[in-house]
């Protein structure tokens, strides 16, 4: 219409600029305005104009007239219903450059992550001699097709603004809908439909000269919505484009899920990754998409809450965030959470006003229309899944699915298609016009599909014998998983004869994601794998595996890493090339680098797998502070040894503390008779009031690393009473400036550590485990040491150089903790008491029942020995050392 409105005014101003033309040559401006002379000037006006009009509008001058057209195309995708919705619902994605784990978004440095939007217009509107052509791809729900719609809008709105000079047309193919033929004839029938009038026709005719010009940028959304044979024949209709020499000015970008990258197969693509949402990404959509109300503070914290916001949490997903938030859906796995979402969705659309309501009518009561609406939609959704269809012609859906289907339901009564659709749609599930009627997302069909499986056994069967092993499926039986009451069984069904590696793994992954099964089923899966894997690690099994991460990366990792525990090592092998192939060196670098402990735990896991250089090189970029962590933890791996190392509790690095056996409280004979040793007290009773334990080992480097690292170091708790520095001997000796390690091994001793530092390590490990930690009194670490018998040194009355690391012992350092298993106590399983380092006891030197923590610098008592004390009275269990203020620091001290 306003098209019509437009060539008329122009032409009525080619009249009247006529008219006005003829009256200049008659001298005569505004008087006699219908002499013959004035008329013929407006005729010829007309004329010259009805000239102009036919040549913009002709078909034959499309080359040069094709701005005209293609403006108003422009301006009827500016108007789109679909598109326009995203100018102010659009919250900012992320994209990546190269094929990156969604999981990774978090930690893709932040000069990486780029607009998605911004840097896809930028490349579509690039004025390049060659065309610029991109695959983004991304998980299901990652934000593809709502950022190639906006990118539609954006393009279109330039374009708009500058008449349509200098911007191409965009045209948006929804690769779902293609059917058959070539590329171009769906192309020039999207812009047909899209433009309407003349000038759809005229450009839907003329698409070739104008993909040959440059004219026409192709946006082609989901690939891999295109299934089956239609996949095939989308991708050689791609790739025929994209080699030809006739459309190398056309600027081409090609969306597709992770799993189903058309790698080599499109090879002039650049590839981007659609990253995860961050953190203010997330606050973005929640300002956009909570419901009225809602405080966007309390939706943040129930994601929270509910696990949501991990990384690769359902939360980090725009089209789960999006639902998540709209239907207030936040707990349960994903085929939960989506159902839940469902009913929320369907309710809330059947609640509000009739005069809201477009097509459908509330004919039964609310929660039998809501069953039966949402009964009639998953039925659609399970056809159209088993036909391998995403987008089907209205007509067909109502006329070959929904009439038939609810004319077999008695309690449906008077429920018409209409009203399903009609409901499907206004909920935000359905989409039908323009075009043919679809699923929102896909994720929504295979949820629906989930569900009509979950509640019909049969079907249920069915679907998994004819499709477990496509991988098309999995989404959905996955989600089958969570909605069924018998997952066991659904295992079974699933692994078959276990022959199938596609099917074993989709077993493998749903029992790793449903909790705890039972042991008979673990054993009957571990035995399966083992079969399947005897031969070694096929293609098949990679592609499995890398199919299966794409949907449960988190479950199929725990999987794998789990199979690095077994005592198969036939296992253990397969898990190794497996995790190889599914990990890349840059992800387990990003993992290392998240302050996420857990995916630090689970990328030391991976690395352990791998080669001493790879190691060293992957921890050469680790962040420096927790290097020490990292190298615990892989040598743990290689040389466990409990007590010496570090653990995850409650999402933090702490130290793996085992402790020696109980000291039960009594009267113990303490100090020096007979020969007495070095500076010790002179012969004593002392009471042992309650009950204690030493720690097995000296706190290894390590462990006092993860104090070190603790967002909470600097915490006032663990520092209270102590003096903030000293100044001694010349030297300033700071409360919280650490001295550095002598001796840098991950299971060492850690020395050049303070009284003072020790004492605020105990008060912080005793807040994270919530039990009674310290340091030994001087009274204590004696009798522990010559438990139970009084003895002189830790092992017994006579003195070996073999059993600790002394001066005589010639080491000159310390030595790992637990070196010398000879010299424990055995009667309490406590190791190092003699040698390696001196260790802080809790008490003053001179006052020994003064234990307060003060500023007053008083000596504080020593015990134990060191690498470098050669003389035997000073490695007895009674000898003491007064040479150290509780500031001081040094290579031959440390604590347990």
């Amino acid at each position: 219409m306003l098209k019509r409105f437009t060539l008329l005014l122009l032409e009525f101003g080619a009249g009247l600029a006529g008219n006005l033309v003829a009256g200049w040559i008659q001298q005569d401006a505004w008087q006699n305005l219908f002499t013959p002379i004035r008329l013929a000037g407006t005729a010829a006006g007309a004329v010259l104009m009805l000239v102009v009009i036919a040549w913009l509008e002709g078909e034959r001058h499309l080359a040069w007239n094709w701005r005209w057209h293609g403006y108003w195309y422009l301006r009827a995708l500016t108007k789109s219903p679909q598109l326009r919705r995203w100018e102010t619902e659009f919250a900012p994605l992320k994209l990546a450059h190269g094929r990156r784990p969604p999981v990774m978004a978090e930690v893709v440095a932040e000069g990486e992550r780029q607009d998605m939007v911004a840097l896809l217009r930028h490349l579509v509107l690039a004025q390049e001699r060659t065309a610029p052509r991109a695959l983004v791809l991304g998980e299901p729900g990652s934000g593809k097709t709502t950022g190639m719609e906006r990118l539609t809008w954006e393009v279109a709105r330039q374009g708009v603004r500058r008449l349509g000079r200098g911007t191409p047309m965009p045209v948006l193919l929804r690769l779902g809908n293609y059917q058959a033929g070539s590329l171009m004839e769906f192309a020039a029938e999207e812009v047909r439909h899209v433009a309407g009038g003349h000038s759809g026709k005229v450009i839907s005719r003329g698409l070739a000269t104008l993909l040959e010009k440059g004219h026409v940028a192709l946006l082609c959304d989901a690939l891999d919505e295109a299934l089956g044979d239609r996949r095939d024949l989308v991708l050689a209709e791609i790739a025929r484009l994209l080699t030809s020499r006739l459309y190398d000015k056309v600027a081409v970008v090609i969306t597709a899920r992770t799993r189903e990258d058309p790698g080599n197969r499109l090879h002039p693509l650049q590839p981007f990754t659609i990253q995860d949402l961050n953190d203010e990404a997330v606050r973005a959509f929640v300002q956009v998409y909570r419901r009225q109300g809602d405080d966007e503070t309390e939706v943040l914290a129930r994601l929270e809450r509910a696990g949501l916001l991990e990384p690769g949490g359902l939360g980090r997903n725009p089209f789960w965030l999006q639902l998540v938030v709209e239907s207030r859906a936040f707990q349960g796995r994903k085929g939960q959470i989506l159902n839940q979402a469902l009913d929320t969705l369907l309710a809330r659309e059947w609640d509000k006003p009739a005069i809201k309501r477009a097509g459908w009518e509330r004919v039964l009561p609310r929660e039998e229309q809501l069953a039966e609406t949402r009964g009639a939609l998953a039925r659609l959704a399970y056809q159209m899944s088993e036909a391998g269809l995403v987008a089907m012609d209205y007509d067909g859906v109502v006329q070959d699915i929904l009439q038939p289907w609810l004319a077999q339901r008695s309690s449906a009564g008077r429920l018409r298609p209409a009203d399903v659709v009609g409901l499907g749609r206004d909920a935000q599930l359905l989409v039908y016009w323009p075009g043919p009627l679809r699923f929102r997302h896909r994720l929504l069909q295979e949820a629906l599909t989930a569900w009509v499986l979950a509640r019909n056994k049969a079907l249920c069967r069915e679907a998994i014998e004819q499709h477990a092993a496509e991988t098309a499926w999995w989404e959905t039986l996955l989600m089958l998983a969570d909605l069924t009451d018998d997952s066991a069984g659904l295992v079974v069904a699933v692994l078959g004869d276990g022959r199938s590696e596609q099917r074993l793994f989709l077993a493998s992954g749903m029992l790793q994601s449903g909790g705890q099964p039972e042991p008979e089923m673990r054993k009957k899966m571990g035995a399966a794998l083992e079969i399947s894997l005897s031969g070694g690690v096929t293609a098949n099994h990679k592609a499995a595996v890398v199919a299966l991460a794409q949907i449960v990366r988190e479950d199929v990792m725990a999987l794998l890493t789990g199979l690095l525990s077994t005592d198969n090592p036939l296992l253990r092998q397969a898990a190794r090339v497996l995790l190889t192939e599914l990990v890349g060196l840059d992800e387990l670098r990003g993992m290392l680098q998240e302050n996420d402990v857990s995916r630090q735990w689970l990328g030391l896991r991976i690395l352990s797998t791998r080669n001493d250089t790879v190691i060293q090189d992957v921890l050469a970029r680790a962040p420096a502070n927790r290097r020490v962590l990292y190298e615990a933890v892989l040598g743990q791996a290689s040389e466990p040894r409990p007590g010496a190392g570090i653990v995850i509790h409650n999402g933090q690095w702490l130290p793996d503390v085992a402790w020696g056996k109980v000291v039960p409280a009594g009267s113990y004979a303490i100090g020096g008779g007979q020969n007495a040793p070095w500076s010790s007290f002179g012969p004593k009773e002392v009471a042992i009031e309650r009950p204690f334990q030493l720690a097995r080992y000296p706190i290894t480097y390590a462990q006092f690393q993860c104090f070190v690292t603790a967002a909470d170091f600097f915490d006032p708790r663990w520092w209270a009473e102590m003096p903030a520095e000293e100044k001694a001997y010349g030297s300033v000796y700071r409360l919280r400036e650490l001295s550095e390690q002598a001796f840098k091994f991950w299971n060492y001793p850690r020395e050049r550590v303070s009284w003072y530092q020790a004492i605020a390590f105990s008060r912080w490990l005793r807040d994270k485990l919530g039990e009674e930690i310290d340091l030994p009194h001087e009274y204590e670490w004696e009798v522990a040491a010559r438990y139970p018998d009084g003895r002189r040194y830790p092992w017994g009355d006579k003195f070996d150089k073999k059993k600790a690391n002394t001066g005589e012992s010639r080491i000159g350092q310390t030595t790992a903790a637990g070196r010398f298993p000879a010299g424990r106590n055995p009667a309490l399983d406590l190791y190092d008491l003699s040698g390696n380092v001196w260790e802080w006891c809790r008490n003053k030197y001179k006052n020994p029942e003064d234990t307060a923590v003060d500023k007053s610098g008083a000596w504080r008592g020593l015990r134990g020995g060191s690498w470098d004390f050669a003389r035997r009275a000073a490695l007895a269990a009674a000898s003491r050392d007064d040479l150290l203020l509780p500031f001081f620091r040094f290579g031959l001290v440390g604590f347990r």
